[in-house]
């Protein structure tokens, strides 16, 4: 089995906090979010990247997330039990279908986060069927 190609959604987030919006890089330190307000959204727009017809599928990763309430994913919202913890590997995966293009939406309560040195990693993974 081949190891699954990444491409990391690092650069053109947008942040915001009441009526302030700023545009925003993935990952930064969890204190950065809580400057920004307690409650705060993040978003990002991304192209579906090429796969090869049914042997592939791309996967949205989202790891270290501290805070995340809800997640938006093309407009189909999900709600965790609980707000995520600080656990490396606690997160979502989402399986994408293959469109021209895919937004992501997370609401984070920044007082799960602050203590964070690396918030939020995310990517999509390409890997075989």
């Amino acid at each position: 089995m081949t190891e699954p190609h990444r491409i990391r959604l690092r650069g053109g987030w947008t942040i915001s906090a009441d009526d302030d919006r700023t545009a925003w890089t993935l990952p930064c330190p969890g204190g950065q979010l809580a400057a920004r307000g307690s409650r705060i959204r993040l978003e990002r727009r991304f192209n579906h990247p090429p796969v090869r017809g049914e042997s592939q599928t791309c996967r949205l990763i989202v790891r270290q997330v501290a805070g995340v309430v809800e997640v938006e994913i093309d407009g189909q919202k999900f709600t965790p039990a609980f707000p995520v913890d600080d656990h490396p590997e606690a997160g979502f995966d989402f399986e994408l279908p293959a469109a021209p293009g895919h937004s992501i939406v997370m609401t984070v309560d920044t007082a799960f986060g602050t203590e964070v040195a690396e918030w939020g990693l995310i990517w999509l993974e390409i890997t075989e069927a």
